[in-house]
């Protein structure tokens, strides 16, 4: 460090002794500070000499000044470099030299451009630069190939971060993070790496410099590990307390270069970089140092990751979430690296402090350029890291790359505030993701020389809003199939997958809405269950995610609906409004595939747009039904074609009912007994007996009432006893109510012709009976006679003000009461009767003279339903009524 002292000397006193020699001693004392990279040195020392004619010293002027933009631009005076850089290349082209120098000069004036770069303008120039290389220029640099295809490549590189500066719209009117003010914290000189615990900041800061050679420079040799230690919301200002960690051997000695802080998840280990500095170089090794009992530091022992001929730095400690073990991430220009410096990884120990087997990245992460400072987010599960290789806005970029299914993803460049045209490097974020740091030497840094607009690294920090809202909604059934149980819904914080966090676990019947606080960069699983219908969804919302960066609502729209529809089927007689069920329902789909019942043998699980087809079966055994409505029902089978259940918009309707009307007929008797012996006489036929007329005057009441008043004379000649008991049963039960139950029918036919569809007619079948004790010819005028009897008594009864008459006519007439006569004549009731003394007076000749009239009353159609569907407000449209089965 003498020689250092001494070349301050020489330029204090230059001006006054032998210059020739003194320059070039300066010159000799400028290289060595440029190959040991002490840039500021080693541009003091090229500015000294610049200032006297080139006949001073024995290096070419246009050399000479080409290693002063160097100096500058390494230490990032860009804008004495740009300028250094701009008169030389106008020197060169008068000359017409367009050599190694010039090739050079252009390459590093492009990138100074890139990192300078505030407008469009700034960076198609920069790309113009850059340009000129990839065409051809490249080749002038040296005659070496491989040192060509350098340069080639990062012109070529150098184009594409222009273009992308470009895209971005630049980085300086994004430039908005905090820079600590406190000069304990950012000094005059580089201060970078930092690492927040709690209220503690780690950090490294090369303002130090050996004994006794301090002095106001650059280092960029000697540092040393700080600790800030703040209060709560302190804002690194004037109240932080910055102090050295504990000075032990290699760690802090003021014989090293010390820098990083990385302690392991339980904090039992800190590991840290020490480095040397030789001649034209930096090597660095990876230390470790074990917390003890009271609290200290042990002493630093190498780790075993380190390689004799090879820079190990920059740890980084991760938690690794899925084996619960930690990962060693560190930058090094070992044998295996893809360029200078590549990221590798190691398993790391949290016992033994030892570090596993050493891997290499490699794609994407790592490239030809440079890649450094790693950082692992554990609870993202993303690297975060430092790399000159494109797309970038200049110099060092950040960059991140996530880990996932045990691969890395495509690095994504950071973008604004992180990233500036300068050095952007040390990444750092606090556990949750909130808070975050960087170091970076953009323009905004204290400089150590405020005349010079260089240098130095300074620790920036900033803010993420991690609020987010997850919003959920639980869609089920609205109509729900049988043997329906209420879901399960969980939502649980699975981001440290081996302690996972319960935020909610509660069973619901219907729909529900809700609502969560949440934050960026977490995990949450989403698990919705209905076991009833065997329906379980389960979904993880990464809010690590970049669009969760501006999205702060994750919606999430869980439906546990089934693919079927349960549709339980009725069929059979509506009566009074009501569905009396006979019948089996049979499905099948279009091809004729059956459908099994699901429970019972009326409800069927149907697949949703696809049509069935239902038939009703009806048993013959059952096809009279009677009792129904006092009268006997007859029904018919029937089948619906193209049943489609319910449309999408309906899919929270999972069961569902229809009622399928049969074609039925209501069938109404009604018997009517008298005498009726007397035939009209104008009806006689010419030459024979007044009996064989078919028509008669007698009135249907009279011939009743003359027929009960035969009673006496019946029982008078029955000698059976069980006979007479016979009559006296017939005469009261059936003779005497005739008219009665004759009045029923007429009030029956009124009351439903009012209520006919269109083409619906009642029929009514009228048939006159009588006794084998006549001849045939008489008999049959006898049937007709009393047909016309019940005919006309009929036509007279009047219902609510009307005649039914005006409503009867014969088939075909249009009429909705339709009679049809039967005069079936002789009656085989007697038969039935033997042995009695007089068969007139019998129970069988009783039984003879009688009219049955047999009415058939249309209480309903066969349906002619096509199209089973939900309504638009997803209700089931079909109402089963009987008239209108569409409806």
């Amino acid at each position: 460090m003498k020689g250092i002292l001494w070349t301050i000397a020489i330029l204090a006193f230059l001006p006054f002794s032998g210059a020739a020699q003194s320059l070039e001693k300066v010159l000799e004392a400028g290289d060595k500070a440029f190959e040991s990279r002490d840039y500021y040195t080693a541009f003091r020392c090229y500015e000294t000499v610049l200032r006297y004619d080139d006949d001073k010293y024995s290096r070419p002027q246009r050399l000479l000044a080409y290693q002063y933009g160097l100096a500058a631009q390494r230490f990032n005076f860009f804008s004495r470099a740009d300028s250094v850089f701009a008169n030389l290349m106008v020197q060169s082209e008068d000359q017409q030299l367009k050599d190694s120098l010039y090739a050079r000069t252009v390459f590093y004036r492009a990138q100074v451009q890139l990192a300078e770069a505030e407008t469009d303008e700034d960076y198609q120039f920069a790309r113009s630069l850059f340009q000129m290389l990839a065409d051809g220029l490249a080749a002038e640099i040296s005659a070496d190939p491989l040192l060509q295809d350098r340069f080639q490549e990062a012109a070529e590189a150098g184009i594409r971060k222009c273009e992308y500066g470009l895209d971005q719209g630049g980085w300086v009117k994004k430039d908005t993070l905090y820079r600590y003010t406190n000069e304990q914290v950012n000094s005059p000189y580089s201060d970078l790496a930092p690492v927040m615990k709690g209220d503690s900041l780690f950090f490294s800061s090369l303002r130090f410099a050996p004994k006794p050679a301090r002095q106001r420079k650059q280092s960029t040799t000697y540092s040393k590990n700080l600790l800030a230690t703040t209060q709560p919301n302190d804002t690194m200002g004037v109240d932080t307390l910055v102090v050295e960690l504990p000075v032990s051997e290699r760690f802090n000695s003021s014989e090293h270069f010390t820098l990083h802080h990385a302690e392991s998840k339980n904090g039992k280990w800190l590991v840290f970089s020490t480095c040397e500095a030789g001649t034209d170089s930096i090597r660095c090794d990876l230390y470790k140092r074990r917390k003890l009992e009271d609290g200290s530091w042990g002493s630093p022992v190498p780790l075993n990751v380190n390689q004799p001929a090879a820079n190990t730095t920059q740890p980084a400690l991760a938690y690794d979430c899925a084996t619960g073990g930690q990962w060693l991430y560190f930058a090094s220009d070992r044998e295996g690296s893809m360029g200078g410096m590549d990221i590798w990884r190691a398993p790391f120990d949290e016992e033994t402090g030892t570090a596993g087997a050493v891997e290499n990245l490699g794609e994407p992460v790592n490239t030809p350029w440079d890649e450094a400072t790693p950082f692992f987010h554990s609870l993202s599960q993303m690297l975060y890291f430092s790399s000159d290789a494109p797309p970038g806005f200049g110099q060092y970029d950040l960059f991140s790359a996530v880990y996932q299914d045990g691969g890395w993803g495509k690095p994504q460049n950071l973008g604004a505030p992180y990233n500036t045209g300068f050095n952007d490097m040390y990444f750092f974020s606090t556990p949750d993701g909130r808070s975050f740091m960087l170091s970076s030497d953009r323009p905004r840094s204290v400089r150590f020389d405020e005349q010079i607009e260089a240098c130095c690294q300074d620790i920036y920090a900033g803010q993420r809003s991690i609020a987010r809202s997850l919003e959920i909604e639980l869609v089920q059934c609205v109509e729900r199939p049988a043997g329906y149980r209420p879901s399960l819904l969980s939502v649980t914080d699975v981001s440290d997958c081996q302690a996972p966090v319960s935020l909610l676990d509660t069973t619901a019947l219907g729909d529900l809405r809700l609502g969560f606080e949440v934050e960026r960069f977490r995990k949450y699983r989403v698990q919705a269950i209905n076991e009833s219908l065997g329906l379980s969804i389960d979904t993880l919302i990464d809010l690590n995610d970049p669009m969760y960066d501006t999205l702060e609502v994750a919606n999430l729209v869980l439906e546990l609906l089934p693919e079927f529809i349960e549709l339980e089927v009725s069929s059979g007689f509506v009566f009074k409004g009501q569905l009396l069920e006979v019948g089996v329902p049979v499905v099948a789909d279009a091809k004729g595939a059956a459908v099994q019942p699901y429970a019972g043998d009326k409800v069927f699980r149907l697949a949703r747009g696809t049509q069935y087809n239902i038939e009703i079966q009806v048993d013959s055994a059952l096809s009279e039904i009677a009792g129904v409505a006092a009268d006997p029902v007859k029904l018919y089978p029937a089948t619906l074609q193209g049943v489609r259940f319910p449309r999408e918009a309906c899919r929270q309707v999972c069961r569902s009912e229809v009622d399928i009307p049969l074609k039925a007929e209501r069938r109404k008797q009604a018997l009517v007994y008298f005498h009726n012996d007397k035939p009209n006489r104008a009806g006689r036929v010419a030459g024979g007996f007044r009996g064989y007329t078919s028509v008669t005057d007698q009135k249907l009441e009279d011939a009743v009432e003359d027929y009960f008043a035969l009673k006496p004379e019946y029982l008078a000649r029955t000698l059976d006893p069980d006979d007479a008991t016979g009559v006296e049963r017939l005469f009261e039960n059936e003779i005497k109510g005739s008219l009665s139950g004759l009045d029923d029918v007429a009030a029956d036919l009124m009351g439903t012709a009012f209520k006919l569809g269109p083409g619906q007619a009642i029929s009514v079948e009228i048939q006159g009976y009588c006794s084998g004790h006549g001849a045939s010819v008489y008999n049959d005028s006898l049937a007709v006679r009393r047909i016309q009897c019940i005919r006309e008594y009929l036509e007279a009864r009047e219902v609510n003000g009307e005649r039914l008459g005006d409503y009867m006519g014969q088939p075909g007439s249009g009429k909705p009461i339709q009679i049809t006569p039967k005069p079936v004549g002789e009656s085989t009731a007697s038969s039935n009767y033997s042995g009695a003394r007089d068969g007139r007076y019998s129970i069988g000749a009783l039984l003879d003279r009688r009219v049955e009239l047999l009415v058939i009353l249309p209480e309903q159609d066969a349906p002619t339903l096509s199209v089973f569907d939900i309504g638009d407000d997803c209700t089931q449209n079909n109402s089963a009524k009987p008239k209108n089965p569409e409806q």
